[in-house]
């Protein structure tokens, strides 16, 4: 047996470890080595791993999400917000919060004035952290087109779709997190005739995120991830998405836009994570404020 050694707080690559595990019926490895503290980016892929390991009737992942859970505040919160049904407006609805979470089921929670109500506080809370008011109206339409997405093309026709978006705003620095548990890119793209050729999860991500691909039949390009794009072209940032065994990372944190791709262990669904740092030329992971966890 192999013996993991965790970081003080829980990155998105350690998820990785724990679905290869569970695909190999080996998580009794990291049985009492998950920390505390975890990275928004984390929390949000071990929710959507949760509800993966639900979908695929997978007991020793979902017994180890339970376990999970109760070790670490963080991981505990999401995975109970994830599995809630409805959004509950905060005590203070016109705050500044450095964490905040929505949850998408339908086309109606990104058309309510509840909605335009969260998307007003991301802004206020890049703005009173350091970000000018046309980054952070930038972030906030970015943030609209990446939970748009997750209406579109999550679901099923006749499917209730299944997504969240969360930020975690610190001084010069941002989480923003936009995921979901539906059918994914590739499934999604094959829709329309025009992209049937496609095969793998990665052909499908490139294909969307560079290239403006959608599921429409009318010719369109999508404007999903444009935003986001152009967001960290220019700064230091870095935007990744996951969707089934494909990652494709853009990463704008040398000043020239990187381009790479990875395989990873299989997850239901489409994740995407923007992260930026004003200052410095790294971007770091910065723990959850777990006094902000309600």
């Amino acid at each position: 047996m192999i013996s993991i050694l965790f970081p003080l707080v829980l990155r998105p690559i350690d998820i990785d470890h724990f679905l290869l595990s569970a695909s190999d019926g080996d998580l009794d490895r990291f049985a009492g080595k998950v920390p505390a503290a975890c990275t928004l980016e984390a929390a949000c892929l071990f929710a959507c791993a949760d509800l993966h390991w639900q979908k695929q009737q997978t007991a020793l992942g979902i017994s180890f999400a339970t376990e999970c859970a109760s070790a670490s505040p963080a991981l505990f919160a999401m995975k109970r917000f994830f599995e809630r049904g409805t959004n509950v407006a905060p005590a203070e609805i016109f705050s500044a919060p450095q964490l905040d979470f929505w949850i998408v089921r339908s086309r109606d929670n990104l058309s309510s004035l509840a909605w335009d109500q969260f998307a007003d506080r991301f802004r206020r809370s890049l703005v009173q952290r350091q970000f000018s008011s046309t980054l952070a109206s930038a972030l906030s339409k970015a943030m609209a087109e990446l939970a748009d997405n997750v209406v579109e093309h999550s679901a099923a026709a006749g499917d209730r779709c299944r997504g969240l978006v969360a930020f975690h705003v610190e001084d010069h620095w941002l989480s923003l997190v936009v995921a979901d548990v539906g059918r994914g890119v590739l499934a999604t793209l094959r829709e329309n005739p025009a992209h049937t050729s496609l095969k793998l999860s990665s052909e499908a991500l490139e294909a969307a995120v560079m290239r403006g691909a959608t599921s429409r039949r009318d010719g369109s390009l999508g404007t999903g991830f444009s935003t986001a794009r152009k967001a960290i072209a220019s700064l230091n940032g870095r935007l990744r998405f996951r969707s089934g065994d494909s990652a494709l990372t853009l990463d704008g944190s040398n000043g020239v836009l990187d381009v790479r791709s990875a395989t990873v262990p299989p997850l239901v669904g489409l994740q995407s994570c923007l992260r930026i740092a004003l200052k410095g030329r790294t971007i770091p992971d910065l723990p959850m404020p777990l006094d902000s966890l309600s």
